[in-house]
């Protein structure tokens, strides 16, 4: 498995300023990690309302007195028509209000794209791609957006995509 590398927060919006190309085609366990969990309805994998919805995550997950995990990732888990918004929690107990805890022995890989978010099924498509390449089968995908809307024009459009296999 890699190591994953201590992101910074940028200074004005807090995206972190991580080198999405160092997460291509890489191994990750996340064994029994931990994040606050928020649906967000989608519309054939698109999502609706993901800005107000991040937005929510973090007010409940404060309001709940939950500790997220410093520069950890907020992802979203993709879904036809309901997704998840989930923010990386420092601990927390498993049977907590919100709080999802992955499985055991949780596997995932990573792909990066550059691309505009309607372009995203492209990452999608050679991740799952990669993952029948090993022998395996896509069970879930998850994203995480390094560049928010405000980023986008000074730092283009950076996501990796994760997926359990």
């Amino acid at each position: 498995m890699t190591e994953e590398k201590k992101p910074i927060k940028l200074p004005m919006c807090g995206c972190l300023d991580i080198d999405g190309k160092e997460y291509e085609s890489k191994d990750f366990d996340w064994s029994d990690k931990k994040f606050y969990c928020f649906p967000t309805p989608m519309f054939f994998h698109v999502p609706l309302k993901i800005g107000r919805d991040i937005d929510r995550a973090f007010v409940g997950a404060r309001a709940k007195g939950y500790a997220l995990k410093e520069n950890g990732m907020l992802l979203q888990k993709d879904g036809l028509f309901s997704g998840k918004i989930m923010l990386e929690l420092e601990t927390a107990d498993s049977n907590r209000e919100n709080v999802c805890t992955m499985h055991h022995e949780m596997k995932v890989i990573s792909v990066f794209t550059d691309r505009p978010w309607n372009k995203i099924y492209e990452a999608t498509r050679r991740l799952k791609e990669l993952v029948a390449s090993r022998g395996g089968k896509l069970k879930a995908v998850y994203f995480w957006y390094l560049s928010c809307p405000g980023c986008i024009k000074e730092r283009g459009y950076r996501t990796v995509v994760f997926g359990e296999h």
